[in-house]
């Protein structure tokens, strides 16, 4: 076990909008419905990307698309260890008089849990491996999958057995085969 009192999280919506934000502030063209279909190459070296609504050139590219960044890499003739991966998580409502807890990550048990916002918990659900990104099915809970992870959660936390208005959610990410992201060049 370890107890980290400094430690703390990020909201990752509110930490992306907020690097969205000064980004523009800085000149950065953020292009948020452009799709890109491909990286472009010139002399072995990625010099913009293709996009659904024509070509970008930059001076640096970075590949940061999750699931799709294995096929995008493809395009440029690099090739990435990527599995896409359906990540899920789920939110409770906290009991009546059930108060805020530290973070829990029982990797004995696979449990993730933190307070949220609105006095409701969130934790994880189990992912499946692997899964076509573009499917819909990327995008969807699978039947079981919260009643699992609810009672996971009750395994460590038996007061949250009384928590409410349970709610999950889905979304492919690509992530390397020991399970974890890759960062770096």
């Amino acid at each position: 076990a370890a107890y980290e009192p400094q430690s703390g999280y990020a909201y990752p919506v509110d930490a992306t909008q907020a690097l969205a934000t000064r980004a523009r502030d800085l000149g950065v063209d953020l292009r948020l419905s452009a799709p890109v279909k491909r990286l472009r190459v010139q002399a072995g070296k990625v010099v913009g990307v293709e996009t659904a609504e024509g070509a970008l050139n930059a001076d640096a590219v970075v590949l940061a698309a999750g699931a799709w960044s294995g096929a995008l890499a493809q395009t440029a003739g690099l090739s990435l260890p990527l599995i896409p991966k359906r990540v899920m998580a789920a939110h409770v409502a906290r009991p009546a008089g059930v108060g805020r807890h530290p973070v829990i990550i029982d990797r004995a048990s696979g449990l993730y849990t933190r307070n949220d916002r609105n006095q409701r918990n969130l934790f994880g659900l189990e992912p499946t491996l692997p899964i076509n990104p573009d499917a819909p099915a990327a995008f969807e809970v699978p039947a079981g999958a919260l009643e699992s992870g609810l009672n996971l959660l009750a395994q460590r936390l038996p007061t949250m057995r009384r928590g409410t208005d349970a709610v999950g959610w889905a979304a492919p990410d690509g992530y390397g085969h020991d399970s974890h992201a890759l960062l770096g060049h």
